[in-house]
């Protein structure tokens, strides 16, 4: 059963939502694929530095919201495909990893759009206005996927995130473990928090990660 025919009450509370705070955008379903359009108007300030601005957008939301996040697509043609987009103009709003942790604790569209959209939106119009970047930009491939994990887990150490996502991937991780970070604690006493906070994520995301960091180790020793 479709997401919004599962869990109507939630469906109803999300249209609500958008309706009080982007009234321009609207909900559409099509073939059973529900997706926001129209134009998202936003008044962000970063340093001090304000921007008001708007843009055209679609938001498609998978089968299995709010489980996945949705992908976003800029539709007026004025973000060039070049600027930080992934396969099928979707917008680039940070590793999958990364994305899904913050969707993960939000479950809501209001937050992506707040934080993460508006994000995106702000940065390419202060180019626009300014010719250089507001703020650094997570590095794509599996640099940008270890400068997460970095962030996240407090190390740069190739061989002990693999280990950390490893533990991860198990159906069920044991807190009685030495935590991979060599404190010489169980994970409980250590990094159970952050580690509870990865394992949520679909494996999948968590799979292809540690496949790509697994390559660059195996590059390293070449």
């Amino acid at each position: 059963m479709k997401w919004y025919k599962k869990n109507p009450g939630f469906f109803i509370e999300e249209m609500k939502v958008i309706r009080e705070n982007y009234p321009n955008l609207h909900y559409r379903i099509k073939e059973e694929i529900v997706f926001l359009s129209g134009e998202l108007e936003f008044n962000a300030t970063y340093n001090n530095i304000n921007i008001q601005d708007k843009y055209s957008i679609k938001i498609v939301f998978p089968d299995d919201y709010p489980n996945t996040f949705p992908s976003v697509i800029e539709t007026g043609n004025r973000i060039p495909k070049n600027y930080h987009k992934l396969i099928g103009d979707r917008l680039c709003l940070g590793t999958p990893m990364e994305v899904s942790c913050f969707f993960n604790k939000a479950k809501s569209i209001k937050p992506l759009i707040d934080i993460l959209v508006i994000g995106y939106l702000y940065r390419y119009s202060y180019l626009e206005k300014y010719k250089e970047e507001p703020f650094a930009e997570r590095s794509h491939g599996v640099k940008g996927k270890l400068e997460f994990y970095s962030e996240v887990l407090g190390t740069s150490d190739v061989p002990v995130i693999i280990k950390y996502l490893k533990i991860i991937f198990r159906p069920k991780f044991g807190g009685h473990l030495l935590c991979p970070c060599g404190s010489g604690k169980q994970i409980r006493n250590c990094h159970q928090k952050n580690i509870s906070e990865l394992s949520n994520i679909s494996k999948a995301i968590i799979s292809d990660d540690l496949e790509q960091l697994l390559k660059l180790q195996r590059s390293f020793k070449l």
